[in-house]
């Protein structure tokens, strides 16, 4: 039974530029969010006491989370292979634009972010990174909202 209690929204946060939307949206439908970072990016005006920082040794943010994933968590990464174990485990994520990651095309996602590493490597440059928009934070909040509201309509389903 899925209920606003084992709902959480678990963030891989160090680059996540949505936070104030999750904090709102997370408010809003009363289902807990916490922040995970690196101790390298701790901050004095983070206003959450649900940030908990983690060693700053390779991917040890991403170990934490996995390790308290439950049932019912909606993950927020940009980190494909982090979603891929998320969803492998049985839980919903988005990432920092509001795109669903999905079983269907995770595996696609991973070996476009092989090929692009590898291009790297042999020195050939991507484009650069485009600045990034109000429209984007809002694709954001609408999705993350969407799921929330699907999340609870599906816990008022159980209950009747």
């Amino acid at each position: 039974m899925k209920n606003s209690e084992n709902v959480r929204i678990i963030v891989d946060s160090d680059s996540c530029p949505v936070k104030g939307e999750i904090r709102n949206l997370s408010q809003e439908y009363g289902v807990e969010a916490v922040f995970f970072a690196s101790i390298c990016h701790f901050s004095n005006n983070i206003h959450s006491d649900n940030t908990v920082y983690i060693d700053s040794g390779n991917q040890s943010v991403d170990n934490r989370i996995i390790s308290i994933l439950q049932p019912g968590d909606i993950l927020v990464t940009n980190d494909y292979g982090l979603a891929s174990i998320a969803i492998a485990k049985g839980n919903e994520a988005l990432d920092f634009y509001g795109t669903h990651y999905h079983k269907d095309t995770i595996d696609l996602l991973l070996y476009q972010r092989y090929l692009s590493q590898k291009m790297r490597n042999e020195g050939m440059r991507s484009k650069p990174i485009r600045k990034r928009s109000k429209n984007a934070d809002r694709e954001f909040y609408n999705s993350l909202k969407k799921m929330l509201s699907q999340e609870m309509e599906q816990e008022t389903q159980v209950i009747e």
